[in-house]
């Protein structure tokens, strides 16, 4: 794939094996914020008809997020969507909003439908950026070449049946299942008799996970940046974990899990920021840490994610389920990757030696996708969702074990889009001490069935009328 730029563009110093960043200006590539960043990537699809119905989804997404339809047009003999637009810029719970609301900046979206291949161009411009930028970045999009050239004539026709179908709205079926309250159940039926267990220590704010021994004896909760606790009482009590080495206390966002390979009660594995605001070296990194007594203490291992721009931002750990004799466990991170300018993405990284050493990061999920979540089957397939911040869609991908492949290609026809959500104005929300500020109220997850692999559930909350949020799976 061919793609031709201006002297005063340069690749990023940071590149991902799958996906393919510009900057300007040129020397912004080594070092400060470029002015305007293209991302550039391509889904592997089953043919061109699925390609196709890819690139719908995407000029459907669009046009509901921007409220005009994207310009249709061919880029190398395919049918192609060229999009203008403003977005708010994202935020992390150390860049929240001012007062007046969230800033906009301005992106451009090119996505082609090329043989087989979606390719998928994201650009983002600072907010100073000189509005000639703007038709210099959708000059480069255009000087895409893929492997193969299109057939025009064939092209402009999938295009006019894009232009009918963007023209038709969807038809809009009644919801039927909404009421207030839920029939046959009530609140006294929701663990009414199980005894509130109280924490060695009350946080006054947390973001809370949690992880259990297979045996369900021992549970590990972080709580927030400084706080961990621990039960070997099968819940029933909690103490808090011991100091742990090279923690920072600002970096948050905490995330554990539990590996099975390490003894008969498995290893838990602790990740953690350490952010801009840590003192100290290995700033801008995920900290992870392992105990393999039963969650009481905690031993610093490495540092799952190199320097990157803009840093991480809420990551959260998973390891492989499956028991290898004698074997290492296999651990996932995934997290959000504020790269400027106001451009975001998903990024992962695996460890197959119990988190002793990582491989490079790789994009995942929807090419602009936000906040990752992440979960491992029993056949040790990965699952990642996201959601695109240029539809709206929440999307879920599928990857192979990193031992099979470690550079995280992922899985072909992916990734496919589940529902479209907007994060609703429901705040505040009492006893939560951020709202829809550096993260989403929507809180996507993924699991697994631990018996059956072919069982995959999502879970996400969507608003369905004024004050009312439905929690879907």
């Amino acid at each position: 794939m061919y793609l031709s730029y201006p002297a005063d563009w340069a690749p990023a110093k940071t590149q991902f094996h799958n996906a393919f960043d510009l900057v300007t200006p040129a020397e912004a590539a080594s070092a400060g914020l470029p002015k305007a960043r293209l991302n550039i990537t391509a889904e592997r699809r089953m043919d061109h008809a699925e390609a196709l119905q890819r690139l719908h989804e995407i000029a459907d997404g669009l046009k509901n997020l921007t409220g005009s339809a994207p310009k249709l047009l061919q880029i190398a003999g395919w049918p192609a969507l060229q999009h203008q637009y403003t977005m708010p810029v994202p935020i992390s719970e150390h860049n929240l909003p001012a007062k007046g609301g969230p800033s906009l900046s301005r992106r451009v979206t090119v996505a082609v439908a090329a043989a087989d291949r979606l390719v998928l161009l994201e650009a983002t411009f600072a907010l100073d950026a000189d509005p000639g930028l703007v038709g210099e970045g959708e000059k480069i999009a255009g000087t895409l070449r893929p492997p193969q050239t299109g057939n025009p004539a064939q092209s402009e026709s999938e295009i006019q049946m894009l232009l009918r179908s963007l023209e038709t709205p969807p038809p809009v079926s009644p919801r039927t299942d909404l009421r207030p309250g839920v029939s046959g159940l009530s609140r006294a039926s929701f663990g009414s008799t199980a005894p509130v267990v109280g924490l060695a220590a009350s946080p006054t704010n947390g973001e809370l996970e949690v992880a259990v021994s297979n045996d369900g004896r021992d549970v590990v909760l972080p709580i927030d940046a400084s706080t961990v606790q621990f039960s070997n009482t099968f819940g029933r009590s909690f103490a808090p974990v011991g100091p742990i080495a090279n923690q920072c206390g600002s970096g948050g966002d905490p995330s554990i899990t539990l590996g099975p390979n390490g003894g008969p009660s498995g290893v838990f594995y602790y990740a953690y920021l350490r952010d801009s605001q840590c003192a100290g070296g290995d700033r801008d990194t995920v900290g992870v840490a392992v105990s393999t007594d039963h969650g009481k203490t905690f031993a610093f291992r490495s540092n799952a994610v190199p320097l990157v721009v803009g840093g991480p931002d809420q990551e959260h750990i998973a390891a492989d389920p499956r028991v290898v004799p004698g074997g290492n466990d296999q651990v996932y991170v995934v997290y959000r990757n504020l790269s400027g300018p106001d451009m975001q993405r998903s990024l992962m990284t695996c460890s197959a030696d119990s988190g002793k050493t990582w491989s490079a990061p790789a994009q995942v999920g929807a090419a602009d996708g936000d906040f990752p979540r992440i979960t491992v089957g029993p056949d040790g397939i990965v699952y990642v969702v996201n959601r695109s911040t240029s539809t709206n869609a929440i999307t879920i991908s599928r990857y192979l074990s990193c031992s099979i492949d470690p550079n995280l290609t992922g899985l072909p026809r992916m990734p496919k889009i589940v529902d479209s959500v907007v994060d609703s104005p429901v705040c505040p929300i009492p006893g939560l001490d951020r709202c829809n500020a550096g993260n989403t109220m929507s809180s996507w997850m993924v699991a697994v069935d631990g018996t059956n692999a072919n069982h995959v559930y999502l879970a996400f909350s969507k608003n369905s009328r004024p004050g009312n949020e439905d929690i879907v799976v």
